[in-house]
């Protein structure tokens, strides 16, 4: 494809600089429509009645999206070879011969390149690719303000610094906090209104709803916590027949009655999407109430194993109680199929049933994690070779977590916290070592903490709240 340009002699050096600017530079919009003709080839619904080709298919649009996230993030890919099963789009059915075979091997880290290798690899046209347009980068002003990224933060992620370094710089705790303690006082006192009107708009609606409590279960800030309540309140006052007595509403990532019968509320919707559920919130209650015998037929068959459900960000009950069902089904068949059997008591055993694909795993806690769709066949051999374990597991996360609560009443009482909270990533025995660490620091008066919002994560940071994110293992 040829741009036009304004004619003028160019040195080899400024060919370089204007070549470098007309890259193409494609969003992730673009990247899907370059695509389209290859996912209408593979996509693992053309081979339903084919397991292994859709298997193959499944795996590999898996790996391929998230070699395209890393890339659109700008961060490190690794070479990737992957086999796909190409349907013959002009065949009626998929019969022998036609289905071909191919291997596609990335190694770019440029967007556009990538798509080209996946088109090529599978004869499929590069029409749209060639069309999309060059983009010229922002010129930087000849006075610019270079870019620093906290070292703690890439190393942790994975993610390329603007100069392409990603050495951990030595950062001591001390030395962070003197230059970061005035920032996050100053964060925490501009909050304050915010928090206050929070607990005002909180107090109002559960006079006038009659709710038993109202949660803040979302990742947003408080500012949207607080747009949320003055949402809800407001269209609680619009419609007052709404019969909300003696329930639990949870601002949440989602839209429904969660499987503890608590009513969620997504927090970034418009407040007439919830209307719905608030005006029908009584008719999940049936659905609720089944919950407790789908999951003692699930325990019995397992021989009396305890059901968890998740406490923090919970299915919809629909869901879960439709992933008990189909879990369920998947044992009993295996266990009437097969000479296997779930040996021994299990009742000293925990599981969670998520409603999520992923792979049968303990958690450090000993909590087994058990995805919905798993055969039938490996849950009966998971829990066999695993069981021990997971009761280790247990009854050793039990101590740990006994005394990971009691370091944590000790950094409030001694270093006068505000706050200390953990991320759900951090491991009580990786909270132990940070919570020792702090107490000997801050008796030794070398920080700080008095009044600080302190959450231990891998990384440091301040967040706009004026809480400071430390890592757990922090020099």
């Amino acid at each position: 494809m040829l741009y036009k340009m304004q004619t003028r002699v160019l040195l080899p050096k400024q060919c370089f600089s204007v070549l470098k600017q007309l890259r193409r530079y494609i969003t992730s919009g673009q990247t899907a429509a370059a695509l389209r003709p290859f996912y209408f080839a593979v996509h693992p619904d053309l081979f339903g009645q084919y397991p292994k080709e859709r298997a193959v298919n499944e795996e590999s649009l898996k790996h391929l999206n998230e070699y395209f996230e890393k890339l659109q993030a700008k961060k490190q890919v690794q070479p990737l070879i992957l086999k796909f099963y190409l349907r013959n789009t002009r065949a009626k059915s998929l019969t022998k011969g036609h289905a071909q075979k191919v291997h596609i091997q990335l190694r770019q880290c440029s967007i556009s390149e990538s798509i080209k290798t996946v088109l090529t690899s599978c004869g499929l046209p590069l029409d749209y690719v060639n069309k999309i347009p060059p983009s010229r980068k922002k010129q930087e002003p000849i006075f610019h303000q270079p870019v620093t990224w906290d070292p703690s933060f890439h190393a942790v992620y994975g993610m390329r610094s603007p100069d392409g370094s990603t050495d951990r710089q030595n950062i001591t705790l001390s030395s962070w906090f003197e230059k970061n303690f005035s920032v996050a006082q100053k964060r925490q006192r501009g909050i304050e209104p915010i928090h206050q009107d929070v607990s005002r708009l909180r107090h109002e609606l559960l006079d006038l709803t009659g709710i038993t409590n109202v949660i803040w279960d979302s990742t947003w800030s408080q500012t949207q916590h607080r747009a949320t309540l003055r949402s809800l309140l407001k269209l609680c006052k619009q419609h007052k027949y709404l019969c909300l007595k003696d329930r639990v509403i949870v601002l949440s990532d989602a839209t429904g009655v969660c499987s503890n019968g608590n009513v969620m509320l997504k927090s970034n919707e418009v407040a007439a999407n919830w209307l719905w559920i608030l005006q029908h919130v009584s008719q999940y209650t049936p659905l609720v109430n089944k919950l407790p015998a789908s999951e003692l037929y699930l325990s019995t068959l397992l021989k009396g194993v305890n059901i968890v459900r998740r406490s923090k960000r919970p299915p919809l009950v629909q869901i879960y109680l439709q992933e008990l069902r189909r879990l369920s089904s998947a044992i009993r068949d295996e266990l009437k199929s097969s000479s296997v059997s779930v040996e021994g008591d299990n009742s000293d055993l925990d599981i969670i049933v998520e409603c999520v694909t992923g792979p049968l795993v303990v958690a450090p806690s000993g909590l087994i994690q058990v995805p919905s769709l798993s055969p039938g066949f490996l849950v009966v051999d998971f829990f066999k070779k695993h069981s021990h374990k997971a009761r280790r597991l247990k009854i050793t996360y039990h101590r740990t977590r006994m005394l990971c609560e009691s370091l944590i009443g000790q950094c409030y009482s001694k270093l006068k916290l505000n706050s200390l909270t953990y991320k759900e990533n951090i491991l009580p025995d990786q909270v132990i070592t940070c919570c020792n660490n702090l107490l000997e620091d801050g008796s030794n008066q070398s920080l700080p903490l008095d009044g600080a919002s302190i959450q231990i994560t891998n990384f440091f940071s301040v967040t706009s709240e004026g809480q400071m994110c430390i890592p757990w293992n922090y020099r």
